[in-house]
């Protein structure tokens, strides 16, 4: 009565049982007379003479079907439960994941907020100071902001700020980084630059700005401060600070400028940087 498949290992277990003179205990599949397939479990005792030779083989037979459906039913439940919850884990991990993105995000301008910023100034600092791979920093401030809420409202602010972003995009490598600091102000770093090619870079983005006018608020300026971040440094935000100084001399010096960490890279409206 054991199923084909089952036969060869079923035998080869009963004679490690004449072997051994151990019990014979075994699960498997026998065809009933009707011809459906039972699973049963087997007990045998083999019992041998005072010299050793096998004299019967005792069994007790159990069918075990409805136990055997049973565990199937439950293993397919626990893969189901498996699979579900890894189906959730991947939803949950992913949510997540999207909501930290979202968290970086400045919503007006698609741009990374100040918490995304904080993360990049992090990582660059990490690679300058294993890599020595100096990094440049540029704060951005629009000049007379507050006359632009004031006489267009801030809808135009709004349109103001969208467009000053999709400007700086537009002018910075692939590899740059450009984020909303805070209101008007943008901070944006520039990998593996040094000074000279750092302010080279803040005069194109300054006089791109310029050339953008918005429809309604006309002609917007910037001024920029200018720094770059050197492993000697005390901490990550060293560059940024010296940075955000060099945009107050910008400031102070009449607006729409350069400024980077010495007078002598301070350049005005239309100078060579």
């Amino acid at each position: 009565y054991i199923f084909p498949d089952d036969r060869d290992w079923v035998l080869r277990a009963r004679e490690a049982t004449f072997i051994t003179h151990k019990d014979f205990k075994a699960e498997f599949r026998c065809v009933w007379p009707d011809g459906t397939i039972h699973w049963v479990s087997s007990i045998g005792r083999p019992h041998f003479t005072a010299d050793g030779i096998l004299d019967r083989m005792d069994f007790v037979m159990l069918d075990i079907a409805v136990r055997k459906q049973l565990e199937h039913r439950i293993t397919e439940l626990d893969l189901g439960m498996a699979k579900e919850v890894r189906a959730r884990t991947d939803y949950l991990l992913k949510a997540n994941d999207a909501l930290t993105t979202l968290s970086e995000l400045d919503v007006l301008t698609g741009l990374p907020n100040r918490r995304g910023i904080d993360q990049q100034i992090r990582s660059a600092y990490a690679r300058l100071k294993r890599y020595k791979e100096v990094h440049a920093v540029l704060m951005l401030d629009i000049d007379f902001f507050k006359r632009v809420n004031d006489a267009y409202g801030h809808q135009v602010g709004d349109e103001v700020l969208q467009l000053l972003s999709q400007t700086l995009r537009k002018n910075l490598r692939e590899t740059d980084f450009v984020g909303r600091y805070g209101g008007e102000e943008f901070l944006i770093l520039l990998p593996s630059t040094d000074l000279d090619h750092a302010t080279r870079a803040a005069e194109k983005l300054r006089a791109a700005v310029e050339a953008t006018p918005h429809p309604q608020a006309g002609v917007v300026t910037v001024s920029i401060g200018v720094a770059v971040a050197s492993p000697d440094q005390e901490n990550e935000f060293a560059a940024t600070i010296e940075a955000d100084k060099q945009l107050y001399a910008a400031k102070q010096a009449g607006r729409n400028r350069v400024s980077a960490k010495t007078a002598l890279q301070l350049t005005q409206k239309g100078d060579a940087a």
